[in-house]
Formats: structure tokens, sequence, C-alpha cells
């Protein structure tokens, strides 16, 4: 019982803490990083954008596929069911 009250928890605490400051150590040596940067080392992605520029436009505007006004249709079912 003293280990699942004490112990235990103390341990816990003591590993997540020791996880947070390795985090927090690789975070600081990685000061150019950003989670928002994209590599494309041999181009390819440039390629393909360059390519499927329309497309890729219009499906991120939402054109592609279906009407504006269905943009949020599953919201709107979801928020019926919720009132049910």
């Amino acid at each position: 019982v003293t280990y699942q009250k004490i112990v235990r928890p103390y341990f816990a605490d003591k590993e997540s803490r020791e996880k947070w400051e390795r985090q927090r150590d690789h975070e600081a040596e990685m000061q150019s990083f950003s989670y928002h940067s994209f590599r494309d080392y041999d181009g390819s992605a440039q390629k393909y954008f360059a390519r499927n520029r329309e497309r890729i436009l219009r499906s991120l505007g939402g054109e592609e596929g279906r009407e504006k006004e269905e943009g949020n249709s599953w919201y709107q079912q979801w928020e019926e069911w919720a009132r049910e």
C-alpha cells in the first residue's frame, strides 16, 4: 500500500520531470527548427505543386467535389444530433 501511495507517484513524477527537461533541452538546441518549416531536399514537392497548383488551391478553397454550402453540413448534422 505504501508503495502505491508514496513511492510509485514519486518515481512517476520524477520520470515525467526528467522527460520534460530533456524535451526542453532538445528544443533549446533546435533554435532554428520550426514546425512550420518544410524542407524539400530534392525539389519534388515544388514540382508537384507547380504541376497541380490550380487543383490544390481549388481543393483548399473548398470548391472541388462539393458545393460551398455543403462544407459545414457535417457540423449542422452533428448539432441536430446533439439537440436530440
